[in-house]
């Protein structure tokens, strides 16, 4: 059969395995999981196959034009913080995503790495890492909120 979607201890979505009948039969294929292995599934599998390099290539190359644009950017956020320079909760991926994307950069806070939360103010480097070898470095300083 080719997997449709990918199941744990089996394989992942694309791939063709040999199951035995009655488990292809009464559980993968009426519940969507599953196709019996045709010429015509062939075809679909490598169409989609096709679709879906070309779409990671296309990804790629948007990402390298957002890498190129934020490289060396430099973010100012304010945030509240008691006198010993402690922010008042922390800095995560999603408020610096928040900030970008005021910014009119539409970044998911996925592709933001930090370490951990900032909770000082001060200057930071952050990376954003789109993978697939496209990267960007921006400088981030947190400054008390006035």
């Amino acid at each position: 059969v080719i997997l449709l979607k990918t199941i744990q201890n089996l394989g992942q979505s694309g791939e063709i395995k040999e199951v035995k009948e009655g488990y292809a039969r009464n559980f993968l294929i009426p519940n969507g999981l599953a196709k019996i292995v045709t010429d015509k599934t062939l075809k679909e599998l490598e169409n989609l196959k096709a679709k879906k390099l070309k779409a990671e290539k296309n990804k790629g190359k948007k990402y390298k034009g957002i890498a190129r644009k934020l490289d060396n950017l430099k973010l100012i956020i304010n945030a509240k913080a008691d006198e010993s320079k402690t922010l008042f909760g922390s800095i995560n991926a999603n408020k610096i995503a928040e900030e970008l994307k005021n910014r009119g950069y539409s970044i998911e806070a996925k592709f933001i790495k930090l370490e951990q939360p900032i909770k000082q103010l001060g200057y930071y480097d952050v990376l954003i890492d789109f993978g697939s070898d496209e990267k960007a470095k921006i400088g981030l300083t947190i400054e008390r909120e006035v």
